[in-house]
């Protein structure tokens, strides 16, 4: 393993990471600090069904609302930020759609990947729509 993890990352460094790493990576830091916390809060906090410490438990409930409207908050604002950018680079091209295929794209980069994703699954949900069974 050893061996392995310097040829992958110097493969990586010398042609650009593949997108699926920082995907990768995040989620599983993201899934170990949420799996971490939620766990030492729950086992500190409950006894089975029964809750130790009500009041706490309560505020801990309320936290962990307030951090997953936060983070939709931050998701938000960093969608924002990035039409804003692909905004900015396409200001006088009058010859492709905003939101087309290819708009957005700096060096391979994709910045916002959520128009391709929403063509998917329209197309997904219209294969299925039987027009005899409406």
């Amino acid at each position: 393993m050893a061996k392995v993890l310097p040829v992958v990352f110097n493969s990586a460094a010398a042609n650009g990471p593949p997108p699926i790493w920082g995907a990768i990576i995040g989620s599983v830091v993201a899934f170990i600090a949420q799996f971490a916390l939620f766990n030492i809060c729950t086992c500190a906090m409950y006894d089975a069904f029964y809750r130790r410490h009500p009041g706490w438990t309560n505020v801990h409930h309320i936290i962990w609302e307030a951090a997953w409207i936060a983070l939709s908050v931050l998701f938000v604002a960093v969608r924002v930020v990035k039409l804003t950018i692909v905004a900015a680079l396409q200001i006088g091209r009058i010859d492709v759609p905003f939101l087309a295929e290819g708009v957005g794209d700096l060096g391979g980069f994709r910045l916002d990947r959520f128009p391709s994703i929403f063509r998917q699954d329209i197309l997904a949900h219209e294969a299925h729509n039987h027009p005899w069974i409406e």
